[in-house]
């Protein structure tokens, strides 16, 4: 099949965000359908998203080959099995963003401190996104480092965490990102990254942050016996800190608290059960009674009086 053509400067000056391109996700790569998620005029380069979600940023226009009609990819994607490409629109993340360039192969064997870099350099994304109240874009940019920083610097995820100084920052990214779940209420999830944070294995404060945080979702989701663990575990390890204490005392309130409605609730629940079987023993003896009575023989005639 013949090859994408490299894209001429007119062609080029058409290209915006939504259009589909070719280009390899690393240098060395095979060719493959993104979309342009971002376009930067001033350096020349785009940002590019693949299948899966993988994110390529600033991407030399160069480097780019135009696709064929977007129906041709469409079909080519369902042949494959793959889920139908979609055209995203642009909700301004990636300009807010302003996210890393992942380091290449060759940086990353001359330099292997080049991947710590990249994903403090995510980290500090994000925490711009959170001073900003952009709680949502954070949470993306939290998680994203440790997805990139799987995907572009180690060959498995499970291989990331044994390094300990890239379990680090992932703890304290998926810590971060629960922190903006719960500031937009969303418990559940923060449960679920404080969970992601316990498998990087966070020490010190880092680990009071999470069970703090884990904590506090689960109260809110009304689980009071497994926040109570979570909140003594992190008073145990500070037992200076307000905030730990004062969610500690919350969660014992509510604990507190729970057996005495149950008790109202089961003693409601008894006096209903009890009023109903003295009614069916009551209605159990008539008919005993009566059935008795209807099978005992007839008494004997009265004696004559002498």
């Amino acid at each position: 099949s013949t090859s994408p053509a490299m894209p001429s400067p007119s062609a080029a000056q058409q290209l915006a965000v939504g259009s589909w391109v070719h280009c390899p996700r690393e240098e060395g790569d095979e060719y493959e359908a993104c979309e342009i998620i971002q376009l930067d005029a001033a350096s020349m380069s785009v940002s590019l998203r693949f299948s899966g979600g993988f994110v390529a940023a600033a991407v030399p226009i160069t480097r780019i080959r135009l696709e064929p009609a977007p129906s041709t990819t469409a079909a080519a994607a369902k042949e494959d099995g793959d889920e139908e490409p979609r055209i995203v629109e642009d909700d301004g993340y990636f300009a807010a963003a302003a996210l890393p360039t992942p380091p290449a192969a060759a940086e990353l064997e001359a330099d292997p401190e080049a991947k710590y870099r990249f994903v403090a350099a995510y980290k500090a994304a994000g925490n711009e996104l959170f001073k900003a109240g952009k709680y949502a874009w954070a949470i993306r940019t939290y998680t994203g480092a440790v997805d990139a920083l799987s995907r572009h610097c180690y060959p498995s995820r499970e291989r990331m965490l044994w390094d300990y100084f890239a379990r680090v920052p992932c703890a304290q990214c998926y810590s971060n990102a629960a922190l903006c779940a719960i500031k937009l209420a969303d418990h559940a999830h923060a449960a679920a990254l404080c969970e992601h944070a316990m498998e990087c294995r966070p020490e010190d404060g880092d680990l009071t942050k999470v069970l703090l945080r884990h904590g506090q979702a689960r109260l809110e989701l009304g689980e009071v016996d497994a926040a109570l663990p979570l909140l003594q575990r992190a008073a145990d390890k500070e037992p200076t800190n307000r905030a730990v204490r004062a969610e500690l005392l919350r969660a014992k309130a509510a604990a507190k608290a729970a057996p005495t409605a149950a008790a109202a609730g089961g003693s409601k629940r008894g006096s209903s059960f009890g009023a109903a079987l003295e009614a069916w023993l009551a209605e159990g003896r008539r008919e005993k009674v009566a059935a008795a009575v209807s099978a005992a023989p007839p008494p004997p005639p009265p004696c004559a009086q002498r």
